[in-house]
C-alpha cells in the first residue's frame, strides 16, 4: 500500500515533479523557482512517516531493540542494490527476493525463520 502511494505521488503529482528536479539539480530547480531546501523538507517528512510505519510493523512481527538497527540496514541496502537505485518497485522486488532467499536458507538448515523474515 506505501509502495503505491509512494508511487502515486511521485509521479502524478506537481509535488512528485518538484521532488524529482530537485534530486536531479537543486541549483536549477531553485531557478525554475522550486525552493529546493522545502523540498527536502517536505522529503524528510514523508521519509520519517515511511520508516515509521516501517517501525510498526517490525514491531509487531519480531523483537528489537536499539542496536538491531545495523543488522536491519544491511537487508535493506541489500534490496535497494538487487532492485536498482531510484526505483520503488526495483526495490520492493529485491526485498522479496531477499526475504524469500532468507527464508529458504533457514528451511534447509531447520532453524525458525517467521520471526525474523519480514523487515
Amino acid at each position: 500500500m506505501t509502495i503505491i502511494a509512494l508511487n502515486g505521488h511521485f509521479y502524478h503529482t506537481a509535488l512528485g515533479r518538484a521532488f524529482r528536479a530537485t534530486s536531479d539539480a537543486a541549483v536549477t530547480a531553485g531557478l525554475m523557482g522550486i525552493e529546493p531546501k522545502r523540498i527536502f523538507a517536505i522529503a524528510t517528512g514523508i521519509a520519517m512517516v515511511v520508516v515509521t510505519l516501517a517501525a510498526l510493523y517490525l514491531g509487531m512481527r519480531a523483537n528489537f531493540d536499539p542496536s538491531i538497527g545495523p543488522a536491519r540496514l544491511i537487508y535493506a541496502f541489500e534490496a535497494v542494490i538487487i532492485g536498482g537505485l531510484g526505483s520503488l518497485w526495483g526495490t520492493l522486488a529485491g526485498g522479496i527476493i531477499i526475504g524469500v532467499a532468507f527464508c529458504y536458507e533457514r528451511i534447509e538448515r531447520n532453524e525458525p525463520f517467521l520471526e525474523e523474515a519480514v523487515i
